[in-house]
C-alpha cells in the first residue's frame, strides 16, 4: 500500500482538487471523475500535444495506457486520478498554469464511478467547512445523521422538515450544484415519522477521502475533524451548538443536556462527538457537567454506553440561552423555565 500523504484538509477545513488527488489507494468505486467546461477541455488537449506532441508520448511518460489517456482527453470524463498525473507531467515542463489548484474552477462537474451517479455541477473548490454553513452540515451529520458504510451517501434524519431543508441548503451551498428528494420514514419501533434525505456518492466520498469514517457512528466512535478543535469563532460554534442540541438534545427543568452513544471495544470512553460538544459550550464560558454515564445496553455491534453532558444553574442556562438558539419548541421551554425559576420550590 502506498505511504499515505498527509491530510491537510483534515486539519484545516479546507478542501481542494489536490487533496482529493491524494491517498490513491481508494477502492475502484471511490475514484472520481471530472469533466471540464468543454473550452477548456479543448484547451488542456492542445496544451497536451503542444507539450508532449502525441498521446503516445504522454502515455509513456505518465504510465498510463494510450487508451485510457485517448479516452478520458476526449470523449469521456477525466480520473481525478489520471488529471494529476497530467497536471504534473504539464507542470513540470514549466506550464504552472495547469497546477489543480489553478484549473478546479474550470470543473463543469464532479461525480463518482458508475453511469447512474448523480453529479455536482459547479463544485465550490475549494469546499470551505469553517463557515455557519459548514458548521451546520458537520454537526448534523455528527449527530442526527452519518455517511453509508457501503453506499458513501451523506444522510440525515429529523421530525422537522425545516431542519431537512436547512441542511440540503447548507450541503449545496458548500458543495455545488445538485437536487434530492427529501423523503418520510416510519421508525418501526416507535411507529414516529420522520424526514430524511440522502446525498449524492460523491459528497461522501469527498468527506471519506479527508478522514470521515463511514458506517455506525455508535460502533466507530471515529476521531472528529481536527481543525474543529482550534476554532476560536464563538459563532462558529453557536452554529454548530444550535444544530447539536437541535438533534440529540434536551431541555429539562433545571437543565439543558445532550446525549451521545459509543460501543465499548477495548474500555468505557464517551462519544468523541460529545467531547467536542462540550468543549464548544466551554469556549463560550458555558459550564458542563460530564461526561457521565447514563446507561448500557447491547444492540448489533455489542454492549453499547450511552453519556450525557448537562448544563445547570440558571446563569448557565441563561448563557446558553443569549447564544445558542434552538428550534421554537426547545426555546419556548428554556424562556419559560428561565422566566419562573426560583418561583416552585420543587420544580
Amino acid at each position: 500500500m502506498p505511504k499515505e500523504e498527509k491530510n491537510t484538509s483534515f486539519e484545516t477545513g479546507i478542501i481542494n482538487l489536490e487533496d482529493l488527488a491524494k491517498n490513491q489507494h481508494y477502492r475502484y468505486q471511490d475514484i472520481f471523475y471530472i469533466e471540464f467546461h468543454p473550452e477548456f477541455k479543448k484547451e488542456l488537449y492542445s496544451k497536451i500535444k503542444e507539450v508532449a506532441k502525441t498521446i503516445r508520448n504522454l502515455s509513456k511518460e505518465t504510465g498510463i495506457s494510450f487508451t485510457r489517456l485517448w479516452d478520458q482527453l476526449t470523449r469521456v470524463p477525466i480520473s481525478i486520478e489520471v488529471l494529476n498525473k497530467v497536471s504534473k507531467y504539464l507542470v513540470d515542463k514549466g506550464h504552472i498554469k495547469y497546477l489543480l489548484k489553478n484549473i478546479e474552477k474550470k470543473i463543469f462537474y464532479i461525480k463518482s464511478s458508475g453511469s447512474k451517479s448523480q453529479k455536482i455541477y459547479s463544485p465550490n473548490l475549494p469546499i470551505i467547512l469553517k463557515t455557519k454553513e459548514g458548521m451546520r452540515f458537520i454537526a448534523h451529520l455528527y449527530h442526527d445523521g452519518g455517511i453509508g458504510q457501503y453506499n458513501r451517501q451523506p444522510n440525515y434524519t429529523n421530525q422537522s422538515l425545516d431542519e431537512i431543508k436547512g441542511f440540503l441548503k447548507d450541503a449545496q451551498k458548500l458543495f455545488g450544484s445538485f437536487d434530492r428528494k427529501i423523503t418520510m420514514w416510519t421508525n418501526p419501533r416507535s411507529k414516529k415519522n420522520y424526514y430524511r434525505i440522502s446525498l449524492p456518492t460523491i459528497i461522501g466520498q469527498i468527506l471519506i477521502r479527508i478522514g470521515y469514517t463511514p458506517g455506525d457512528k455508535t460502533k466507530n466512535n471515529s476521531p472528529i475533524f481536527a481543525f474543529l478543535e482550534n476554532i476560536e469563532d464563538k459563532n462558529l460554534m453557536s452554529e454548530y451548538l444550535t444544530k447539536a442540541f437541535n438533534d440529540d438534545g434536551f431541555v429539562r427543568k433545571r437543565s439543558i443536556g445532550l446525549g451521545q452513544a459509543s460501543l465499548i471495544k477495548e474500555k468505557e470512553m464517551p462519544s468523541r462527538v460529545l467531547l467536542l460538544d462540550k468543549l464548544f459550550l466551554e469556549k463560550l464560558n458555558i459550564k458542563v457537567r460530564g461526561p457521565q454515564l447514563v446507561q448500557k445496553y447491547q444492540n448489533r455491534h455489542g454492549l453499547v454506553t450511552k453519556y450525557d453532558i448537562q448544563i445547570y444553574s440558571k446563569k448557565n442556562i441563561q448563557q446558553f440561552y443569549e447564544q445558542i438558539k434552538l428550534i421554537e419548541r426547545k426555546n419556548k421551554q428554556i424562556e419559560s423555565y428561565l422566566l419562573n425559576w426560583g418561583q416552585k420550590k420543587n420544580s
